[in-house]
């Protein structure tokens, strides 16, 4: 635990150096409040903007920002001196996981202040976008993990995170796409996040979060196993 803080305290402080990474965590909830407050139509729920852009922030952020560090400390030998210092590899990630949804649950606080949810909204909002960020966090960190370079990744994760965070929007307003994204976990989340009514949700929403979470999660640890153990 000693060493996963360490690892967290290190990606705070960096934070302040590396712009792109501060970006990624500021970028949506910025967006969410200049949209919100800029613009309203009538029809127009108030949150329109911010459950939109919440989705789009679950489903981007903690990729980009898992893949860039983890393959970015790889590149430069960081990692490996992190290994060579007794920092065992799951602590590194439980670290780097900490800090980027962390990071981008305070994120999403701020988008649900904006909203004025109401506590079981409040909730509901920051409980499904945790599941969606974990998702995401792990999605990341395998990238990461297999690209041999930070180019590498950054181009094996942006067309990953532009599915994952643009379908649920264009789903909205086409049907077909909705069905295509029926099986994509942030098209869950949008669904969910639309509601904010745990009543409302569908058992197959729940279920094939589960289903995404395990599959995430299991491929995340054969990745980590057959390459970080190197370390």
């Amino acid at each position: 635990m000693k060493n996963t803080t360490i690892i967290l305290k290190k990606q705070i402080k960096d934070t302040i150096n590396n712009k792109a990474i501060l970006i990624q965590f500021l970028l949506f909830p910025i967006m969410s409040a200049i949209m919100t407050f800029s613009i309203q139509t009538e029809g127009m729920p108030y949150d329109y903007f911010i459950k939109m852009f919440a989705c789009m922030y679950i489903g981007m952020a903690p990729i980009v920002i898992a893949s860039g560090i983890i393959s970015e400390e790889k590149e430069s030998g960081a990692l490996r001196m992190l290994m060579y210092s007794n920092v065992k590899a799951k602590e590194y990630i439980a670290g780097i996981a900490l800090y980027i949804v962390g990071g981008c649950f305070l994120g999403c606080v701020c988008m649900a202040v904006m909203a004025s949810y109401s506590m079981t909204q409040m909730i509901v909002f920051l409980g499904v976008s945790l599941i969606g960020m974990l998702i995401s966090v792990m999605i990341g960190s395998i990238i990461g993990i297999c690209a041999s370079s930070q180019m590498k990744a950054a181009s094996w994760s942006i067309p990953v995170m532009i599915i994952f965070s643009f379908i649920p929007m264009i789903a909205s307003f086409n049907e077909t796409i909705r069905h295509i994204g029926f099986f994509f976990y942030t098209q869950q989340i949008s669904e969910m996040i639309a509601s904010l009514d745990p009543a409302s949700f569908q058992s197959v929403n729940m279920l094939l979060l589960i289903v995404y979470f395990i599959l995430s999660l299991a491929l995340f640890i054969r990745v980590y196993k057959t390459h970080l153990i190197r370390f």
